[in-house]
């Protein structure tokens, strides 16, 4: 057992370097390598850069609107504190980072089919292009993936340890898996759907262990995540509360519970209307934004945010009526629902 164990660990460690010093060659010879944010992901990763510099200065960012989950923002602006404005050494710090699914991918491999199909998969992962673009692209993904490779190299543990009835172990991978579903949930709020995928997967892949433990084990780590998440959904009531009281012209106030992100039900109703074929159409955003991006302090723009969106593909008379995004996108499921499902198998594009 330890044997085997050191042998892990030693292709664990064999892997991580391989796939940092591959990232960091990548990042070395991109054309963008100086600048502070990445040309593949230029929107993204030039937004979670302000975000960022706004944390450190202590400055609200996009007026306290919570348009994007957190957690990378705050991994960017720590490591910004740490190195200062070097956007090389920022980009290849991040990349070492992200470095770390390689490793897990093969433990993943490992445990589900064998040390070759891990090993296989592990190379794979450390010279994917799309992989090696995502790490040093400095936005949300580069620290996602491998919260998600975590999520499912955990789950796989779970199960193991509930089967063979390991309950001290599965304790500790049951509470780790919540933390890791909350921080996941913080960089990419849908990472939280997975909260009903886990009890599929243990009942699938493990069907021997009782349902009820099953039903239990994914309850608290539900609950687990929800905590994590629970301290930037107050900051949110915070901020959006300050908003409303800082602009009482709005059509109608902001809702003010927001779990991690705001723009989710935004972009479902941009992509659910007469004309919407399950992509995303922001004409009725751009149309209003003239500066290039969304920016509520512009009262057109925020008088958007809230009653224009309703008006997509309503007749003049339901435009009138003000209502917020949140109600837009349930409206639109109910009129179209088999355009909405168009947009779930597709997904927002654009």
């Amino acid at each position: 057992m330890k044997s085997k164990t050191w042998s892990d660990s030693a292709w664990c460690a064999a892997l991580f370097l391989l796939a940092a010093l591959v990232r960091v060659l990548f990042l070395a010879g991109t054309v963008d390598r100086d600048l502070p944010f990445s040309l593949f992901y230029y929107g993204d990763s030039r937004i979670y850069r302000e975000f960022a510099l706004a944390l450190i200065r202590g400055d609200v960012f996009d007026q306290g609107i919570p348009l994007h989950p957190p957690a990378f923002a705050y991994v960017l602006s720590w490591i910004i504190a740490w190195v200062g404005e070097r956007p090389f050494a920022i980009r290849s710090l991040l990349a070492i980072g992200s470095a770390t699914v390689v490793p897990m991918t093969y433990l993943l491999g490992r445990a589900l089919w064998g040390r070759a199909v891990g090993i296989t998969a592990a190379l794979l992962a450390t010279f994917a292009f799309g992989l090696c673009v995502v790490s040093v692209s400095a936005n949300a993904e580069t620290i996602y993936f491998p919260l998600l490779v975590a999520q499912a190299l955990l789950l796989v543990g779970l199960g193991d340890a509930l089967a063979a009835d390991r309950g001290r172990a599965a304790a500790i991978l049951m509470s780790v898996s919540g933390i890791v579903l909350g921080f996941g949930a913080l960089t990419r709020a849908e990472h939280f759907g997975l909260a009903v995928v886990l009890p599929v997967a243990l009942a699938i892949g493990w069907p021997a262990i009782p349902w009820r433990r099953v039903a239990a084990r994914s309850a608290a780590i539900a609950g687990i995540g929800v905590l994590v998440i629970v301290p930037w959904t107050l900051h949110n009531h915070r901020t959006l509360t300050q908003f409303n009281a800082d602009n009482p012209g709005l059509a109608e106030p902001l809702p003010t519970w927001v779990g991690v992100s705001g723009t989710g039900p935004l972009v479902f109703a941009l992509s659910n209307n007469a004309n919407a074929d399950g992509t995303f159409q922001a004409g009725v955003l751009v149309e209003a934004m003239g500066r290039g991006r969304l920016d509520l302090s512009d009262p057109a723009q925020a008088d958007v945010y809230c009653t224009a969106t309703g008006s997509v593909g309503r007749s003049s008379s339901e435009a009138r009526a003000p209502r917020c995004r949140f109600s837009v996108a349930s409206s639109h499921w109910r009129r179209t629902p088999s355009r909405s499902a168009l947009a779930f198998r597709t997904g927002p594009k654009g």
